[in-house]
C-alpha cells in the first residue's frame, strides 16, 4: 500500500480518506501515551499512535505512518501544535500519517507547524488551523485537510476562531501540490499567505481542491486562497506561483470570491 501511493501524481486525483492518512488499522499501532520529543538526527518514528505531540528537536526526522492525536492540547499551551518543528536546525518529513485531535477545544490549534517541514499523503482533522509553515522550505503534498471546527471564542481572536486549511507564514521555497482543503462553517481560507514572520518568496500552488463545505453563503468560508501582503510594510511578494487549481463557485464562499490576491508580483 505503501508503494502504490508513493507512485501516484500529486493533482491527478482529489485527497479523501481512501489516498491519505495512516496504512493500517490504529488498533495495530503502538502506543505512546503523552507527549514525544525526538531524540537524534535522522530519527525515524514509524507505526505509533502518539497520544499527544511530536516536537522535532533534530535534522533528518521522518515521520511515517503514524496516528498522531494531540491528546495534551490545552490552555497551558495556547500555540499547540501536533506536530511542531520551531527550532533552527531542525527538519522533518511526514508521510501518511493521521494527525486528528482527539480535544474538541480551540486550544488544539495546528495539526502541524514549523520551518522545514514537510508532509505527503496526511489526513488532517479537527484542529483550528491544518498546516502552518514559516522561515523556509515547507510542502504540502497530496494531503486531505478537513473538518476543522470553528469556535465562538478564541485566545487569539475577538470574533472566535480563524480557521484555516493552510497558512504560510514568511519565508521561501514552499510548495502546496495536490490537496484537498474543505473549510467549513465560518472558517476563514483554504490556504492563506502572509508575510506576518517575514518576507514571503518562492511559492507554489499548484493543481489543488479548495472546497467551501457550508451551504449558506453567509456562514460559508471566507475565501478559497488569500495572498495578502500583510506584514513586512506590505512589501510585495515575489515568485508566487498559483496555477490549475480548483475552487468552489463564488457563491460558495462568503466574500464572494474564490480567491483574493493582493499587492503581489506573480
Amino acid at each position: 500500500a505503501y508503494s502504490a501511493r508513493h507512485n501516484y501524481e500529486y493533482g491527478t486525483y482529489r485527497t479523501d480518506a481512501s489516498t491519505t492518512g495512516i496504512l493500517v488499522d490504529r488498533a495495530d499501532l503502538t502506543v505512546v501515551n503523552g507527549n514525544y520529543t525526538t531524540t537524534s538526527t535522522g530519527e525515524v518514528i514509524e507505526n505509533k499512535w502518539i497520544k499527544g505531540a511530536v516536537t522535532v528537536k533534530h535534522l533528518g526526522v521522518v515521520i511515517r505512518n503514524c496516528l498522531i492525536t494531540g491528546d495534551t492540547a490545552g490552555p497551558s499551551s495556547p500555540s499547540y501544535s501536533a506536530i511542531k518543528a520551531y527550532d533552527p536546525g531542525t527538519s522533518v518529513d511526514v508521510y501518511d500519517c493521521t494527525i486528528e485531535s482527539a480535544v474538541n477545544s480551540v486550544y488544539a490549534g495546528n495539526g502541524a507547524m514549523g520551518r522545514d517541514i514537510r508532509l505527503y499523503r496526511c489526513d488532517i482533522s479537527n484542529f483550528v488551523d491544518g498546516v502552518g509553515l514559516f522561515r523556509n522550505n515547507g510542502g504540502v503534498y497530496g494531503c486531505w485537510i478537513h473538518d476543522l471546527p470553528y469556535y465562538s471564542w478564541s485566545p487569539s481572536h475577538s470574533d472566535g476562531s480563524h480557521n484555516d486549511g493552510i497558512q504560510i507564514h514568511g519565508g521561501s521555497d514552499y510548495e502546496v501540490i495536490g490537496n484537498s482543503v474543505e473549510m467549513g462553517y465560518e472558517s476563514t481560507t483554504g490556504l492563506i499567505v502572509t508575510q506576518d514572520d517575514g518576507i514571503t518568496s518562492d511559492v507554489l500552488i499548484n493543481r489543488n481542491w479548495f472546497i467551501s463545505t457550508w451551504p449558506t453563503k453567509a456562514a460559508a468560508a471566507g475565501v478559497g486562497v488569500n495572498i495578502s501582503a500583510s506584514g513586512s510594510g506590505g512589501v510585495p511578494y515575489v515568485g508566487i506561483t498559483l496555477t490549475d487549481n480548483q475552487f468552489s463557485p463564488f457563491g460558495q464562499w462568503s466574500s464572494n470570491h474564490a480567491a483574493l490576491l493582493t499587492n503581489s508580483s506573480f
